[in-house]
């Protein structure tokens, strides 16, 4: 196009509505594979993004463990002490998140109770998103 056609205002306008458009579409595309994702997988998925400081899809065991003890209080002290059993039985000393999801449906098969677990979820949400 020429300068001229460029500065027009019809060209202006066909180009905020294309970048926008865009945008839209790439958004959309960005969520797709949060429909095929179940709503617990998605909320462990940003626990676990969370608990990943340092971004590099893996959390340390021992730092698991220590969250854990301090926040005993919180979440109650049996359900403490049941994840912390599981995580010391568990031989990987590094969670990525698939591991991460096979810890979280053995503490549930423990039959923690389900307020004990949706509160040790929400307290690793509340603590570390802000």
């Amino acid at each position: 196009l020429s300068l001229k056609q460029l500065a027009s205002r019809k060209v202006k306008l066909v180009q905020l509505l294309a970048s926008t458009v865009g945008i839209v579409i790439g958004c959309l595309l960005g969520m797709v594979p949060l429909l095929f994702m179940d709503p617990e997988e998605r909320q462990l998925q940003e626990v676990f993004s969370i608990l990943d400081a340092d971004g590099n899809g893996r959390i340390d065991k021992t730092e698991m463990i220590k969250l854990v003890n301090s926040s005993e209080q919180l979440m109650g002290e049996s359900a403490a002490k049941v994840i912390v059993q599981v995580l010391r039985e568990f031989d990987e000393q590094v969670f990525d998140f698939k591991t991460f999801v096979k810890f979280m449906k053995e503490v549930e098969k423990r039959e923690i109770k389900a307020r004990e677990h949706v509160k040790f979820v929400r307290f690793l949400s509340d603590s570390f998103v802000r």
